[in-house]
């Protein structure tokens, strides 16, 4: 026991931070710059999200970016708030952001995004996992109290969900097992009301 201490505190002790940033986000950053960072399932591969200059992949450990779908007709170029990998197929994930259109899908990894329908200014979003179609999707807008909307089609259309939030959200969870919805907010204090649940039904 006393060897396998000494030896993982020689390895702490030699660690450092390495600035890796170099060339993400290319020339120009918009407000809040990074915004979101995600590892890429079963890979040590990064995405970096950056504030108006979209998704940028580094597959090197951080010595280079590459922003993903640079050729995209209509780019990714909110400030990045979420990314949701498939769990069956890393290469096929959603982001959300807020400040630009949203969500954005993509199903080769990155070299091609498609928005889904026409919202903007989001938070977080959620996939139901347990169809395999993978047609129900649910998002928090950024900001706005009646901010939770539902896609059956995979964000095709798109719907109000539920009654009007007593708060502007931070962001909103969903739960594939019990297909619920949860929205939650910060605050300066313990406050009574800081998790909110809403049950889907099916349509």
């Amino acid at each position: 026991m006393a060897f396998i201490l000494a030896w993982a505190w020689s390895l702490t002790a030699r660690a450092e931070w390495t600035n890796v940033t170099h060339n993400v986000g290319g020339e120009a950053w918009g407000y809040a710059g990074v915004c979101l960072l995600k590892a890429v399932p079963g890979s040590s591969a990064m995405i970096a999200g950056v504030s108006e200059a979209g998704l940028w992949l580094s597959d090197d450990l951080g010595l280079s970016w590459r922003k993903l779908a640079p050729q995209d007709a209509e780019a990714i170029g909110h400030r990045p708030h979420q990314i949701v990998f498939d769990p069956l197929d890393p290469a096929r994930f959603w982001v959300s952001g807020c400040y630009g259109p949203s969500p954005f899908m993509t199903t080769n990894g990155g070299r091609a995004f498609q928005r889904l329908g026409s919202l903007t200014h989001m938070d977080g979003i959620g996939i139901d996992f347990t169809d395999p179609a993978r047609r129900t999707i649910v998002v928090g807008l950024h900001e706005q109290a009646r901010s939770v909307h539902k896609s059956a089609d995979g964000g095709r259309t798109w719907e109000k969900l539920a009654a009007p939030l007593p708060f502007q959200p931070n962001g909103i969870a969903f739960n594939v097992l019990s297909r619920s919805l949860y929205a939650w907010r910060s605050s300066e204090k313990k406050a009574g009301d800081a998790i909110l649940r809403w049950d889907l039904r099916d349509p």
